[in-house]
């Protein structure tokens, strides 16, 4: 569509050019130059909008637990196996125990929290024939996370989400241990930033938890 002038105002006439009376040889050093300097210009633009998506692409790398690889943290200290209200864990001697009345569990160190919470049976008879996986499926899924994200290794299965809680995002592995009574639930916390550092501590520590009864 054709956009019609206002009403109120004039179009003007283009002028005729005379393109005999041009002298192109003097023309062309200024072209010449002109198209270096459009070629410089575009380059600059092209470097910047390159810096740009590097710097993006940089961000999201570190903000991406799944896709990249960062060094672990080296956990200083000996190992130290704890025992709470009924979970046994082996960690480091930098962990101390933290008494919360809301979880059944606390252990923290520098950077990292893990909580347990244990779900009886009494309160859930539903999941008392459920295995360790469909368990973590249903819980995946009661939280708004894809129940097929379960990961296992070692005969531990486990899944992972982000949680924003408006002052910074944290990083959950999450896994469960069946006992007769019910489940365990286990939540290792980090920094996003750090999870990556930590995930390999964290399987450690999570494979080694023991039920007391």
């Amino acid at each position: 569509m054709k956009i019609k002038p206002h009403k109120n105002k004039t179009v003007s006439k283009i002028p005729k050019i005379d393109f005999k009376s041009i002298d192109y040889k003097r023309l062309v050093p200024k072209i010449i130059v002109a198209i270096v300097l459009v070629a410089v210009i575009g380059m600059g633009v092209y470097g910047t909008i390159y810096g740009i998506k590097e710097e993006i692409r940089d961000k999201e790398i570190q903000e991406n637990v799944t896709t990249t690889k960062a060094p672990v943290i080296k956990m200083e200290g000996k190992e130290k196996a704890f025992t709470e209200n009924g979970v046994k864990i082996t960690l480091t001697d930098n962990f101390e125990i933290k008494k919360d009345s809301a979880v059944d569990a606390g252990f923290v160190a520098e950077g990292i929290e893990i909580y347990f919470f244990n779900e009886t049976f009494e309160e859930y008879p539903e999941d008392k024939d459920l295995t360790v996986e469909e368990y973590l499926k249903d819980l995946a899924e009661i939280n708004g996370e894809d129940p097929e994200s379960i990961k296992e290794e070692d005969g531990l299965y486990y899944f992972e989400y982000m949680y924003d809680s408006g002052k910074k995002l944290d990083a959950y592995v999450v896994t469960a241990y069946k006992h007769t009574d019910g489940f365990f639930i286990a939540n290792f916390i980090t920094s996003n930033s750090d999870a990556i550092a930590f995930k390999e501590h964290i399987l450690k520590w999570a494979k080694t938890v023991e039920i007391v009864e």
